[in-house]
Formats: structure tokens, C-alpha cells, sequence
């Protein structure tokens, strides 16, 4: 099982940087809870429903496309 997160980017790429990432985490939720999937190994449980986990993203993706947008 891979620990973590890998992001790769180039040195010379002239479209995206370190400096383009933006993180979020959504205290009390859990790997599973990002798609509806069923229990997975090395998962832990969620603290928070899944519905209100999903809110989250959906509220974080739209406040980011907003941002991206000019809006």
C-alpha cells in the first residue's frame, strides 16, 4: 500500500509549479467517504457522515473554481 501523496512535476515546466497546489482536509472524514466505496484496508473510520463529507468537497471545489474564474 503507497503512504501518502505523490505529485511530480517537471523542472522546467513552464504550467505548473509547488506554488499551484492548494491543499484541503476535511476533518473527520476518511478515504472511502471521497466516492461512496466500501470499507477499504488500512482506511479509518470516519468520524463524519458521508453526505456531509461530500458537502465539503462540493463547497471546497466550487470556492476554488470561483477563484480560478475571476468570479
Amino acid at each position: 500500500m503507497a503512504e501518502g501523496i505523490c505529485h511530480d512535476f517537471a523542472s522546467k515546466d513552464g504550467l505548473t509549479s509547488l506554488k499551484d497546489i492548494e491543499n484541503s482536509e476535511i476533518q473527520g472524514g476518511n478515504h472511502a467517504q471521497f466516492g461512496l466505496y466500501e470499507k477499504q484496508k488500512g482506511d479509518n473510520p470516519a468520524d463524519i457522515p458521508a453526505e456531509q463529507q461530500q458537502k465539503q468537497v462540493i463547497q471546497y471545489m466550487e470556492n476554488w473554481i470561483k477563484r480560478g474564474s475571476g468570479k
